[in-house]
């Protein structure tokens, strides 16, 4: 991996960071506003909403990850360009292809995580069933 993909991920990924936080924060909030009041008359605690949150916590990424991939993505791109790094790595001769490597390698990664994580979750979801 050499110095500009190491960059270009490094943006790209503090960006995604706080994309993903604002995103899940307001999938947060929209849970609790919904369940908020049905936890609380079945009698749940401080602590029973935080674990009722973090369980429901994978649930959101399925919905989250792909617009928080996307958005990061057009995000650290446009600053880069907006940079002139882009047509600077260009003049230099280097394909876009191989620019954009990085990103072609995180995006499969997060596919992949994402299949491996809907395919779990079915899994236990039918075991579940089942019994």
């Amino acid at each position: 991996m050499n110095t500009f993909d190491r960059h270009l991920l490094r943006e790209w990924f503090r960006i995604l960071g706080i994309v993903l936080l604002a995103v899940v924060g307001l999938m947060f909030v929209q849970v609790l506003f919904d369940d908020f009041q049905k936890l609380r008359d079945q009698g749940a605690r401080g602590a029973d909403l935080w674990i009722y949150v973090l369980v429901t916590l994978p649930s959101f990424l399925a919905y989250v990850l792909p617009l928080t991939l996307l958005l990061s993505l057009l995000f650290a791109l446009g600053q880069l360009h907006r940079a002139n790094e882009i047509t600077a790595m260009r003049a230099a001769g280097v394909g876009f292809l191989r620019i954009t490597r990085p990103v072609w390698a995180v995006g499969l990664l997060a596919c992949g995580a994402m299949r491996s994580e809907e395919h779990t979750s079915e899994l236990q979801s039918q075991s579940t069933i089942s019994y």
